[in-house]
């Protein structure tokens, strides 16, 4: 079943209903303090999004060009008092357009590129030579990334060292424990980490290891589903999530633990975006 298929799933009426717009929230988001809008805050997305669903606004592009002005942080929903949570109402009117104008490319990009560790590793094997070969630091030496467009520059002078070989590729599927096992651990090796952040996720093994864990990283693990998400496509993190629950429930755990933040907040998040599937 595709996003098409399914009926739009609006947020519960509660979610925005409940917003007081005491502001507690805008402190918190990082679109507010760069841009010092109420469109740009927290509060203001969920005033827009209800009326939206209450018909008052059209469902325009322009208004859901709002949501997607929304990072996905999560910060707001932290410090909401009446606990409601901004941040999940934008990224459910993503979905809501998403699931009445599907884009053929998301289905693309995540549905086959992301959600395959494979693919992943062959897409960013350009980067792997430009770090490896040495064409970074010649570029840099020389003064030829000043060169690149503004953005890409940026994006550029972001990446982080590139290991030579994803740590999919040369991480044993069993860590033993230094010493006696006190614990049975998972580990979720997402794709960033294995592709950008390979020494860190190394690093986070071992320190396992050192404290008693012996540590499973199943090889056949998905995308946790966090980038299908923040672009609408809620369909594919609930295949991703039944996936990887299947990969991790073939082994008897005490815990699954990550080293990143977003793997960690969206792994925790299943059980409330599969509430509805039986199984």
């Amino acid at each position: 079943m595709t996003a098409a298929d399914r009926p739009p799933r609006e947020p519960q009426d509660a979610a925005y209903h409940a917003c007081i717009r005491c502001g507690a929230c805008l402190p918190a988001c990082p679109t507010y303090r760069a841009l010092l809008t109420e469109t740009a805050s927290p509060r203001g997305r969920v005033a827009l999004a209800r009326m939206g669903l209450e018909g008052r606004l059209a469902l325009s592009d322009n208004l859901i060009e709002q949501m997607y002005s929304c990072f996905a942080c999560m910060a707001c929903n932290q410090t909401c008092p009446t606990g409601i949570r901004p941040a999940e109402v934008a990224l459910s009117m993503r979905s809501m357009q998403e699931q009445l104008r599907p884009s053929r490319w998301k289905e693309l990009l995540f549905g086959r590129v992301v959600s395959d560790a494979g693919t992943m590793e062959t897409a960013t094997l350009p980067l792997r030579l430009y770090e490896v070969l040495g064409i970074r630091r010649l570029a840099h030496r020389l003064g030829l990334h000043r060169l690149l467009p503004g953005r890409l520059r940026d994006w550029e002078a972001m990446l982080p060292r590139i290991p030579q070989r994803p740590l999919r590729r040369i991480l044993p599927e069993v860590t033993v424990a230094r010493g006696r096992a006190r614990y049975r651990v998972g580990f979720f090796l997402g794709c960033a980490q294995s592709l950008l952040y390979a020494e860190e996720s190394a690093a986070a093994l071992r320190v396992l290891a050192r404290n008693g864990c012996t540590v499973i990283t199943p090889r056949d693990a998905r995308c946790c589903g966090m980038p299908a998400r923040a672009y609408g496509r809620t369909d594919l993190v609930e295949s991703h999530a039944r996936h990887n629950i299947d990969v991790f429930g073939r082994y008897d755990l005490d815990a699954i633990v990550t080293d990143c933040t977003t793997y960690s907040s969206t792994l925790k998040e299943y059980g409330s975006l599969l509430a509805a599937d039986p199984k």
